[in-house]
């Protein structure tokens, strides 16, 4: 069970092996290592839950269920429809698709889909192992633990105010949306890019006229998300993407002298709002009359346990509170972070929100508190919000040094590690107010 469950997130592992889906797996598990020899199974037991480990929980923004694993030995890798060996023909209509509505430039030459995953999207495959050459000979045995998955991942992210777009795949998917709360996500439908599928009479069915792709990045753009990059499969065009993205950071944030711009991050280890939780958080002024100026802290547990998403507000909340302080030495202010779940919160959703819902959601102090001053500071000044992705997901490391993005992940780094240095040294709320050493 360790090669399975290795690397994989304590938030994922609070959806894929906690309660019932502890149970469940050990069992699974237990069938297949008695039952059939490892060689005899695809994929490799390291690779069964790769959709969790390359798609984070947070950052999920679309899922594509699949039925059954490649059969076919060398195949899977735990990503559905994602091949390692060539271009099934599903994969290959799927492509045809992408093509045919512009989303991709031209077909691709392999089949990893990995580069979606680390955009948000969720490729979750019904049944996680097959027997090699024998296609669906593990399908009942995973169907009630995957239905339990797809319903934690819904209930945390309706918890989480975020909407999903499922995209379910001929009729087996489809059985799946049971499972799915349709009041809140959105559910798209169409039939199997098989080619077996592709019989149909009505020809405007066909899988090449599948309109999901270009849905969802539709959907991504109204509600202010960074879309995803389809062609990101095909490595040459990524390369000439990359080069055209290439800016100047202080052109793009207009940093100035009154103009604050800060970064902030916070973290909690275990993420399981337990009495062991202990998280810290971090926030930096990087532009502006507060330049260098760091705070940092180990979160308050007195009130609730520790978990990211409070850290990464806490540290929102000090931005504002120490600006609101001194107001006549700035105009307006720009707060980085790589929580979107706080720049929706503010920007979206809290303001929509009656005085008594305050009270009936999740961290009821942190809300208040923020909403509060958010208000203040955004009466006396302009207050903007930005979000970018952490740990190196979208490459930014490697681009050139002045860019707009190389600036952006060296920023998040230093905050990261930063609250990783406060939750592990500090005590529960301890707090420091000093100024960045960037060495």
């Amino acid at each position: 069970m360790e090669a399975v469950l290795q690397n994989i997130s304590p938030e994922w592992l609070d959806i894929v092996y906690k309660g019932d889906t502890k149970i469940m797996l050990d069992s699974i598990y237990e069938f297949l290592e008695i039952q059939l020899p490892d060689d005899n199974i695809t994929p490799k037991a390291v690779d069964w839950f790769n959709w969790c480990r390359i798609t984070p929980l947070n950052d999920i923004k679309v899922i594509v269920l699949g039925q059954d694993v490649y059969p076919t030995q060398g195949h899977a890798h735990g990503l559905s429809f994602s091949c390692l060996g060539g271009i099934p023909k599903s994969l290959r209509n799927i492509y045809k698709c992408l093509i045919h509505c512009g989303a991709i430039t031209q077909m691709p030459d392999r089949g990893d889909l990995t580069t979606w995953g680390e955009q948000g999207v969720l490729m979750l495959n019904i049944g996680l192992t097959t027997i090699i050459k024998k296609a669906g000979a593990h399908l009942k045995l995973w169907e009630t633990y995957t239905k339990t998955v797809i319903e934690r991942i819904c209930e945390y992210h309706y918890e989480q105010g975020r909407q999903l777009v499922f995209m379910l795949w001929g009729n087996f998917a489809k059985k799946f949306k049971t499972y799915i709360d349709v009041d809140f996500h959105i559910v798209l439908e169409w039939i199997h890019p098989s080619p077996l599928a592709q019989n149909t009479k009505n020809k405007k069915l066909k899988f090449i006229n599948c309109n999901h792709f270009t849905y969802v990045n539709e959907f991504l753009k109204s509600e202010g998300e960074d879309i995803i990059n389809w062609n990101s499969i095909n490595p040459i065009a990524l390369v000439e993407e990359k080069e055209n993205l290439f800016t100047n950071a202080e052109s793009i944030l207009g940093i100035g002298p009154t103009h604050h711009i800060a970064f902030t991050d916070g973290g909690a280890h275990p993420n399981n709002k337990s009495k062991e939780s202990r998280a810290g958080w971090a926030s930096c002024f990087v532009s502006g009359p507060f330049k260098d100026r760091l705070m940092y802290g180990n979160l308050n547990i007195s009130e609730q346990f520790a978990s990211n998403i409070r850290a990464e507000g806490y540290a929102i909340i000090r931005v504002m509170e120490l600006i609101n302080e001194c107001v006549e030495s700035w105009n307006k202010v720009t707060i980085i972070t790589d929580c979107m779940f706080w720049v929706d919160m503010i920007e979206k959703y809290m303001r929509k929100w009656k005085k008594e819902t305050f009270e009936e959601k999740s961290n009821p102090d942190l809300t208040k508190r923020m909403w509060g001053i958010y208000n203040e500071v955004s009466h006396k000044g302009e207050v903007n919000f930005m979000h970018v992705r952490s740990h190196n997901k979208d490459g930014w490391r490697e681009y050139d040094e002045g860019t707009f993005e190389k600036f952006c992940y060296e920023q998040n780094d230093y905050v990261d590690k930063t609250c990783n240095y406060a939750r592990t040294t500090m005590n529960p709320s301890d707090e420091v107010i000093t100024y960045a050493e960037y060495n």
